[in-house]
């Protein structure tokens, strides 16, 4: 079970809509919500004052129309022609990435209709987005005014964006190359001058770090849900008048309790065997479910307060759990998984460094068929 604390979400976004004010904020619920929940998310999010909504596919833009909710939405994931129909449709905005991918995705936006865009551009990250050297040809394809063209009726220019490569790591001259770069680009284009064309490129560790990148609007996926981007970011901003506190965790009961002889294999591979007589615990849930198989051996979960190794081979969807030292533990008592407390051994961070990863993912890779509830 999965239970989301959209209360915490909710204050998230007004610490960090406050870090960012003037500007404009969207609320990345890409990815599921970083697997908390799609549209509860993004319903909360939007309560909580966010002015935009950030998704990776279309498909998630649909689900988010078809539940009402009329704020913009933009994908920032790279979105295939085929997807510019529904785009249109919808009134969803979409990323053009190079002229290639534009004149594609103009192929089908349908006659007489007009498909919102932003121009992604290339700043040091080196991942999608339009070079400098044809920035300004794929500016006059859709038509922006300050490239000296007649307007393309089936293009309407949003905004102009791009994203941070290492402010994470506290990497700032890195970064500020980038926002030199993007300033000097943008300039290009007249979006200084053209107020109505949006400039973004701050996410949640540049809203807190970087207070020059915020321009006229700001993306906050990771922070939105108490998570930090980085344990040196945490360390340089984390106050209590502006703590994220993490939503999410995840819990399980206890399926079956196991008594274990001394020396008697646990799970496949027969790769644990306790030294004395032992209780194990065994939950149902495995790497099918999104408990990352790495952690075998390696992880561990809190049991009634008591911090638990996992022991043995993680299975598709069977986890075994060294509880013999945690008194009157019983069949239905919750094993925690991930902890919403930032300071548990189950952490998202701390479950995340045991297996040298970032809590991203492990949240991210939530699967949408564990229950999840919702505390409002």
């Amino acid at each position: 079970m999965l239970t989301i604390n959209l209360a915490a979400i909710r204050e998230n976004i007004r610490i960090l809509k406050t870090a960012a004010a003037p500007a404009k904020f969207m609320a990345v619920v890409k990815n599921n919500a970083y697997g908390h929940g799609l549209i509860e998310v993004a319903q909360a999010a939007l309560e909580a004052g966010s002015d935009w909504l950030g998704v990776i596919h279309v498909s998630e833009g649909v689900q988010l129309r078809d539940t009402g909710i009329t704020a913009p939405i933009l994908v920032l994931g790279y979105v295939p022609p085929e997807d510019i129909p529904h785009a249109v449709h919808y009134r969803i905005d979409i990323p053009l990435i190079n002229l290639e991918h534009a004149h594609k995705v103009r192929s089908k936006i349908p006659t007489g209709k007009k498909l919102r865009v932003h121009l992604k551009i290339e700043t040091g990250l080196n991942r999608f987005g339009v070079t400098s050297l044809e920035l300004l040809e794929l500016a006059q394809f859709i038509g922006l005014r300050s490239a000296h063209s007649g307007q393309n009726s089936a293009f309407s220019p949003i905004g102009v964006y791009s994203h941070l490569a290492a402010v994470e790591e506290v990497a700032f001259g890195h970064a500020r190359l980038q926002l030199d770069n993007f300033d000097e680009q943008t300039r290009r284009l007249g979006a200084h001058k053209n107020g109505d064309l949006l400039r973004h490129i701050a996410a949640t560790a540049a809203i807190l770090m970087l207070p020059e990148s915020h321009l006229d609007l700001v993306r906050s996926g990771i922070g939105i849900y108490g998570l930090w981007p980085s344990a040196e970011i945490a360390r340089r901003v984390d106050h209590p008048t502006a703590r994220l506190q993490p939503a999410l965790e995840w819990s399980e009961p206890i399926a079956e309790l196991k008594k274990v002889q001394a020396n008697q294999p646990v799970g496949y591979g027969c790769s644990w065997k306790p030294i004395k007589d032992a209780t194990v615990a065994l939950i149902a849930i495995g790497y099918a479910d999104g408990l990352d198989r790495k952690f075998s051996s390696i992880g561990v979960v809190e049991v009634l307060d008591t911090e638990c190794p996992i022991v043995g081979r993680i299975c598709t969807n069977v986890t075994f759990i060294d509880v013999t030292h945690v008194p009157r533990v019983t069949v239905g008592d919750e094993v925690i998984l991930l902890s919403a407390s930032q300071t548990s051994p189950a952490s998202a961070q701390a479950q995340a460094d045991r297996i040298n990863t970032i809590h991203y993912e492990l949240v991210s890779r939530l699967p949408i068929h564990i229950q999840r509830s919702y505390i409002q």
